[in-house]
């Protein structure tokens, strides 16, 4: 089971200072902290400092049955089949595979593929062997896969999947915050 793109819940804009709305934020819970297998299972490395700021969150608002797996897997699925996603992944696969025989063909992908492979699918030399998460092996065949056809500056399966995971984080950074001091005032 993954996650069902819609609008993507918590990237709703707080203009007024009110707060996020009951429905916002069960939609929020019921999209990212959903229950499943992740059996069989992968694991990715991350680094320690993205491993406890993910416990937090899981821990302040995921309830009793989440794991920092189950929310990392729900929102890498979900960014996944975002259907803007899926179109510059096949346009960066399609233009990798190319350019094995033809050196140009990376310069004719379009600037939003350009700017979705220099934000997400950038190598680092980043220790991710802090932590493991564990996430689904077909996700982890789907990651693998596009790491390997996206082939660029050499990103590894971690790198990406904590660029998805700090992209989300701050683009819902405000109605995180709220969840968390929410389930702080509820259990005081």
């Amino acid at each position: 089971m993954t996650a069902t793109p819609n609008a993507n819940p918590g990237a709703e804009v707080n203009v007024d200072g009110a707060g996020y709305s009951d429905e916002v934020k069960r939609s929020y819970q019921e999209t990212f902290f959903a229950g499943h297998s992740l059996k069989p299972y992968k694991y990715v490395g991350c680094t320690l400092s993205l491993w406890q700021r993910l416990k937090r969150i899981v821990t302040n608002i995921g309830g009793d049955k989440a794991s920092v797996g189950m929310y990392v897997q729900n929102i890498v699925a979900y960014h996944l089949e975002e259907e803007d996603v899926k179109s510059m992944i096949a346009e960066l696969t399609a233009a990798s595979y190319l350019s094995d025989t033809d050196s140009k063909a990376m310069d004719g992908i379009s600037l939003n593929a350009k700017k979705y492979q220099a934000k997400y699918l950038m190598g680092d030399k980043v220790n991710r062997k802090e932590r493991e998460i564990y996430i689904s092996a077909e996700l982890g065949k789907r990651l693998k896969k596009i790491v390997l056809d996206v082939d660029g500056d050499r990103p590894t399966m971690g790198s990406y999947v904590e660029a998805i995971l700090l992209d989300h984080l701050d683009t819902c950074a405000d109605l995180i915050n709220e969840m968390t001091n929410d389930s702080k005032r509820n259990t005081a």
